[in-house]
């Protein structure tokens, strides 16, 4: 008998355009360097507040691409009460009814049968080791950097 699988997709940076809101609402760099920590250091993440979350653009191809699949909940991290509401309300607005965790590690819930889609190149990492397979979803910022199961 088969095992099912389970489809865990990041939101920001995979169906989310965080790179746009930010240089859109903070006037950041409008071509981000390669490095995935392009902002780290100029965001408090904590202070951003649910209308940022909420009017995020949408990577459309990539939203579809996700919506087609099977078993599907949204892994993301949020930084705040803000975050969470924002986030929410965006998914009520593109994917009406998809159920969202909130979780910062997210190697903790990985396992066979359990698929990560992330831009993150560690979060990749730690998902294959702890046991899943991930899919890095490629954007600018990490070409190239990550050894990831297909």
């Amino acid at each position: 008998m088969d095992m099912e699988t389970f489809n865990f997709v990041d939101m920001d940076g995979v169906i989310a355009n965080v790179s746009e809101g930010l240089q859109t609402s903070l006037g950041l760099p409008i071509v981000p360097p390669t490095d995935y920590n392009w902002c780290a250091d100029l965001v408090d993440w904590s202070l951003l507040n649910a209308g940022f979350w909420e009017g995020l653009p949408v990577y459309e191809d990539t939203l579809i691409e996700m919506q087609s699949l099977e078993n599907t909940i949204i892994l993301t991290h949020c930084f705040s009460v803000d975050a969470i509401i924002g986030k929410r309300k965006w998914l009520d607005r593109y994917w009406p009814g998809i159920e969202m965790i909130n979780l910062a590690d997210k190697w903790l819930i990985a396992g066979p049968g359990r698929c990560l889609w992330d831009d993150y190149p560690v979060q990749i990492e730690q998902w294959n080791e702890a046991g899943g397979m991930g899919i890095l979803i490629e954007r600018a910022w990490n070409r190239g950097t990550a050894k990831v199961e297909k």
